[in-house]
């Protein structure tokens, strides 16, 4: 009995995600009608004891103009996110959802991919 409950333990322990696996920086790059887009997404964790994260977002903008060359418009936005063991996501308190995609190790924002680069 000691035995199963045991191997219970040690296989929800491997199924569950690796909280100290999220902390890193992620990027993502997009073309569309009106421009280019770069992404960076940087995740760190907040306490030791909870699944807290800080969460902070970059983005590069250049918009499409053939007749002259536009500057980029960055932007930047911080905030404070819970992981959800059970969804595999990231919430924050206004609603916004990250989802944590394990098999590709990679963070999934809307339609956008994030890769970890580090």
């Amino acid at each position: 009995m000691k035995y199963t409950l045991l191997l219970m333990v040690v296989i929800s322990a491997c199924s569950s995600p690796q909280p100290t696996k999220f902390p890193g920086t992620y990027t993502c790059a997009f073309e569309h009608e009106y421009g280019k887009t770069d992404d960076t997404i940087i995740v760190r964790k907040l306490n030791e004891g909870k699944n807290v994260f800080q969460v902070e977002m970059h983005t590069g903008f250049v918009r499409n103009n053939k007749s002259k060359k536009l500057p980029k418009e960055l932007t930047s936005r911080n905030w404070v996110a819970d992981f959800d063991d059970k969804k595999f996501t990231f919430v924050e308190k206004n609603g916004t959802i990250i989802l944590w995609n394990r098999a590709e190790q990679a963070l999934l924002l809307g339609k956008r991919k994030y890769q970890k680069i580090k």
